[in-house]
């Protein structure tokens, strides 16, 4: 059986397309792309249209693209029903008000971006998805998500698309002050 794959995004903040080399393999193979917000450019927005793209905007979205693309979107595929907003009801300690958020939406996956960092949680009712940033990530490694959808059955998988990571969780060098 074929498994049909959606790429999420989220928080690309790129001012032109100059993705990643895995982040631009995994596009490139994708049959749907998913954008959370903040692409920050219309350049960007251009490029990922080109294939089949739900998105919404995002804070740092120009007012162009705040105007283009709406606020929160619903799209079904393969019977399985994808919400996408930028943030929602966030509260990163607490996930609850994005859980009522997919609720009122009616969707079995809710993506939702501004987090800069991977985050999955499910719920009894629905899939809660961040897919991280890939190129501005926060206390994390610089990831996308990948969504399966095979008989039904939705799997959810972090790719990391570069192994240089957030400059908060690199630790300093040890260094010996002391004096001999």
């Amino acid at each position: 059986m074929k498994r049909d794959k959606i790429v999420l995004l989220a928080d690309t903040h790129m001012k032109s397309w100059n993705p990643p080399p895995t982040l631009a393999s995994l596009i490139d193979e994708a049959e749907i792309i998913v954008h959370a917000g903040d692409f920050t450019t219309e350049e960007v927005y251009e490029v990922l249209k080109e294939k089949e793209l739900y998105a919404v905007h995002g804070n740092s979205d120009t007012s162009h693209l705040k105007n283009r693309l709406p606020e929160q979107i619903t799209f079904s595929f393969k019977d399985i029903t994808i919400g996408v907003v930028h943030q929602g009801q966030l509260h990163l300690n607490d996930l609850t008000g994005l859980g009522y958020l997919a609720k009122e939406m009616g969707v079995d996956v809710l993506v939702f971006g501004h987090a800069h960092r991977f985050m999955l949680e499910q719920l009894p009712h629905a899939i809660l998805v961040c897919p991280g940033s890939p190129t501005m990530p926060r206390l994390s490694f610089p990831t996308c998500a990948e969504l399966f959808i095979e008989g039904g059955t939705i799997t959810i998988q972090e790719r990391v698309v570069s192994p240089q990571a957030c400059k908060s969780i690199l630790l300093p060098a040890f260094t010996d002050n002391s004096k001999t």
